[in-house]
């Protein structure tokens, strides 16, 4: 099995965990970025289940993902993005 790994450059030191343990467990990890430290924050990613979603619906939840703006205003100081169910809450 391929498994993609991915994360920004605060997880580079989790990155090579995490590959060298798909390995070792006799899969191949496929390393996709960063791989210089380089600050990389907020990369997109949709993840989509074949078996629980029709061609339409996919299409659709695609086309509102790739046209979605990040916005800056709902996240916290310590770069942690947090939904508006969040607001109030001390956590």
């Amino acid at each position: 099995m391929i498994v993609a790994i991915a994360g920004d450059h605060a997880g580079l030191v989790l990155w090579q965990v995490v590959a060298d343990a798909v390995e070792s467990a006799g899969h191949q990890a496929l390393r996709l970025g960063p791989h210089d430290g380089k600050p990389v924050d907020y990369c997109k990613v949709l993840t989509l289940g074949g078996r629980v979603m029709g061609p339409a619906i996919a299409a659709d939840m695609t086309r509102a993902f790739v046209n979605a703006q990040f916005s800056r205003s709902n996240v916290t100081p310590d770069g942690w993005a947090r939904s508006s169910a969040w607001k109030g809450r001390d956590v």
